[in-house]
């Protein structure tokens, strides 16, 4: 254990003159004496302080840094620059006008065949089309099927960018308003549901003509275990 007795004050350059703030090489030095002085009469050894004083900033956080001949020090923050308002939007854009264009295989009109149709008899005719929305920001999807068990319907598909993925909203004839999530890439189309009870999921695979997409849905209660629901083929009918 060290002890201390009345130290006297080391001496301050008064000349020195700092902005608001912003603290003096000598009055740096005299915080440090201070603290040294009071962890000292606690009984702390003598090099702790300083230890103790450089523990409390993070060199992850803020760095010491000498300027001049260091009669000056300066506390400055490290962060991580930022992109700007007029950034943001220029990236966004580029980036979702891509993901849009590469729907545009799609549009056109294709005949639907799903094996939930009887083998036995003419299968009903279905078919869907795929058209830009004015502005070619929205794929709009139709479909009609011949069938009074089977819905007609209407879907709208976008890119959401907070999301960065694609949104199919589909709506159909029962009243039925559902959101899926989809994925296109590399000729792979898919959609997926998770919902309390009746979770879905698509997987449809482009022909490399372009012409053909051979697709299943399946189902699953939990979102979990999954089964095979009907399988569905798209073939191209006009583009």
């Amino acid at each position: 254990m060290n002890s201390i007795g009345k130290s006297p004050s080391p001496p301050v350059d008064r000349a020195v003159r700092n902005p608001p703030g912003q603290q003096s090489a000598p009055e740096i030095r005299l915080l440090a004496w201070k603290r040294r002085a009071d962890f000292t009469r606690a009984g702390v050894e003598g090099d702790a302080p300083i230890s103790g004083i450089a523990a409390r900033v993070p060199a992850t956080v803020a760095e010491l840094t000498a300027e001049g001949t260091g009669t000056r020090l300066q506390m400055r923050a490290q962060k991580t620059p930022k992109p700007t308002n007029k950034e943001r939007p220029t990236m966004t854009a580029a980036s979702s006008r891509q993901q849009i264009d590469d729907l545009d295989v799609f549009v056109g009109v294709w005949r639907m065949k799903a094996s939930l149709a009887s083998e036995a008899g003419t299968p009903p005719r279905a078919e869907t089309s795929f058209e830009w929305l004015e502005g070619r920001r929205f794929l709009v999807q139709r479909w009609r099927v011949e069938h009074p068990d089977a819905p007609d319907g209407i879907a709208i598909i976008g890119f959401d960018d907070e999301r960065a993925t694609y949104l199919q909203h589909y709506f159909d004839s029962r009243g039925v308003a559902r959101v899926y999530e989809m994925s296109f890439a590399d000729g792979v189309w898919k959609l997926w549901r998770i919902a309390p009870g009746f979770s879905q999921r698509f997987t449809g695979t482009f022909s490399e003509t372009a012409d053909t997409i051979s697709g299943r849905w399946e189902r699953s209660s939990d979102g979990l275990t999954w089964e095979h629901d009907f399988d569905l083929t798209y073939t191209r009918a006009s583009q």
